[in-house]
């Protein structure tokens, strides 16, 4: 299985959030501008969800 990488945004607040509620990471949900930043700062966003 080859990796494939595509450039996308992450900015889907509800997603994200869900996928961080769902691992438990719920310290970083707690303050989500917070994340919403980092997450816009990353260089790069995987793009697997769903797939």
């Amino acid at each position: 299985m080859a990796i494939q990488y595509l450039e996308n945004s992450c900015n889907d607040q509800e997603q994200i959030t869900a996928l961080y509620d769902n691992v438990k990471w719920t310290a970083y949900t707690d303050d989500v501008p917070n994340l919403m930043q980092a997450i816009a700062h990353s260089l790069t966003c995987d793009n697997s969800m769903g797939q």
